[in-house]
């Protein structure tokens, strides 16, 4: 059962005090709450923890969430338009539906992560990692995934109009090709997986074959 937050404006004014190394300041902690349709529009979050937290529905645009922690957080239908999520955990989360707009997701761990339906056009989310996730339907036209591990994600009916995929790893992923350009493949990168799911070094096989030769 989610923890109800009886006090949030407190938290996030201590929060803040914690932020600028003021001794009554205390990181707000909002794990396992439910928080449901909360409005924290353009607040310094930074750093803040929303481990297993219910967001649905909330508010959070323009908000900074640098380094914050998301794992197993469940988020649909909330807007993070313009939001900093840079360096976050956001593992295992769930972020269905939700208005992911100009938000920057850069460096981010974001692994098994659920994205369906996500608007996340202009997104900058260049280092992000989003092995085994799902981002069926969602909108990434315009998004910078340039250095991104999306190993094995799943692009089913995705949007990718002038993505940028540049060093992107895309091995093992679903649903792409078709819907990106050539010079947009001619950046990425797509090793091939060997019958247990490991990246195989394409070049080293050729290269060893030509030597036994």
């Amino acid at each position: 059962m989610k923890k109800r937050i009886k006090n949030l404006d407190e938290m996030v004014a201590l929060h803040q005090k914690w932020l600028n190394n003021d001794p009554e300041g205390v990181r707000a902690d909002f794990s396992n709450a439910n928080l449901k349709k909360v409005k924290l529009k353009g607040k310094n979050l930074s750093l803040a923890s929303f481990f297993a937290c219910n967001l649905n529905n909330a508010d959070l645009r323009d908000t900074n969430l640098q380094g914050c922690v998301f794992e197993n957080a469940v988020a649909k239908n909330a807007n993070f338009k313009g939001a900093d999520m840079s360096l976050c955990n956001l593992i295992n989360a769930n972020f269905d539906s939700s208005d992911m707009r100009f938000v920057n997701l850069r460096n981010a761990k974001a692994e098994t992560v659920s994205m369906q339906c996500v608007n996340l056009m202009y997104a900058k989310a260049f280092g992000c990692k989003f092995d085994n996730s799902d981002l069926d339907y969602s909108n990434l036209s315009n998004a910078d995934f340039s250095g991104a591990s999306l190993v094995r994600v799943d692009f089913y009916k995705a949007r990718m109009k002038n993505t940028k995929l540049l060093g992107a790893d895309m091995t093992g992923a679903a649903n792409y090709k078709d819907k990106i350009k050539k010079w947009q493949k001619l950046e990425m990168i797509d090793y091939e997986l060997d019958s247990k799911g490991r990246k195989e070094d394409t070049e080293f096989k050729v290269a060893s074959k030509k030597r036994k030769r």
